[in-house]
């Protein structure tokens, strides 16, 4: 697969378009991410790796497949402040997928994350959503999950999920020893960083996060 950085200079033009007609791996590291529209054309598959830590920011992102495509967002966040996620979805064509996976952490910030998954008329095509939000310091989410269907041969489904730290993980890692606040922050990282198969993405979170 062709591994490609997104750095400023391409994920902050307002007007950006990205036409994806190879196998791709992009990957976004703690950059700002305002607007993103993406066309994968047919025949390839694309994974898109995104980590952020986020004081005020909406991002929009417009996602179209192609015939036989891929697409994988795997995107984590702590949010300090406010972040508003909109993701868009369209069929274009038939036997494509898109899937969705999303971690954040509301740190003391409020989040709404909206995804409306139009499936269309065409038939085979597969959408995913996996959303899950940890709310710790008096943080808060919002998850507003749509997906919207004209027609039965399709797969689609959403897992929506708000909580806290698991009182039952924490009880575990204190009973090896562990103090409250480090098993709290393993859990925390954990949590961002088991999205992701890159041990060098991984890794560079780690140092990212080294606990905020």
């Amino acid at each position: 697969m062709n591994k490609l950085n997104m750095n400023n200079s391409i994920i902050n033009d307002e007007n950006n378009n990205i036409v994806v007609s190879k196998d791709s791996i992009f990957t976004i590291i703690n950059h700002s991410l305002k607007t993103l529209n993406i066309e994968v054309k047919s025949n390839c598959k694309v994974i898109i790796n995104d980590f952020r830590i986020i004081d005020k920011e909406e991002t929009n992102i417009e996602i179209k497949t192609n015939n036989q495509s891929s697409l994988i967002y795997n995107h984590s966040f702590i949010n300090k402040n406010k972040y508003e996620l909109n993701i868009n979805t369209t069929y274009k064509s038939e036997e494509s997928e898109i899937i969705l996976n999303i971690h954040g952490i509301n740190d003391n910030g409020s989040n709404t994350t909206s995804v409306n998954g139009n499936m269309s008329d065409k038939k085979n095509n597969i959408l995913i959503e996996n959303i899950r939000l940890i709310n710790i310091n008096n943080g808060k989410g919002i998850i507003i999950p749509n997906i919207l269907v004209e027609i039965s041969k399709i797969i689609a489904s959403h897992n929506a999920t708000i909580g806290t730290v698991s009182e039952d993980e924490l009880s575990y890692l204190m009973s090896k020893g562990i103090s409250k606040s480090e098993a709290k922050n393993l859990i925390l990282t954990g949590f961002l960083i088991n999205l992701f198969k890159d041990k060098e993405f991984t890794t560079k979170m780690k140092e990212i996060i080294n606990w905020r």
